[in-house]
């Protein structure tokens, strides 16, 4: 799956799980979802998946955009930004 559907959908998802994500991080990008609770990066199938951020975090820093007047896919943007600036 990649991130953009990953973030699409990000309430089906547990907040204790962890998000990692082929680099470069962009909408397109490979994406899988873990409870591992380190930053290390993950291969699977010869693809390595760095950490993004925690389920937790993405799902508040979507209740901060909602009430900016935002497109979804901007949101979905502006979670990229803060992983890569802020995390």
């Amino acid at each position: 799956m990649n991130l953009f559907t990953v973030l699409l959908n990000i309430h089906e998802y547990s907040d204790s799980d962890t998000l990692y994500v082929e680099q470069p991080w962009t909408l397109e990008s490979g994406a899988i979802l873990t409870t591992k609770e380190d930053t290390q990066p993950i291969m699977c199938n010869n693809i390595k998946y760095e950490y993004f951020l925690e389920i937790f975090i993405i799902k508040e820093l979507f209740e901060d955009y909602e009430t900016q007047n935002v497109c979804l896919q901007d949101q979905c943007l502006k979670v990229i930004e803060y992983a890569l600036n802020d995390a």
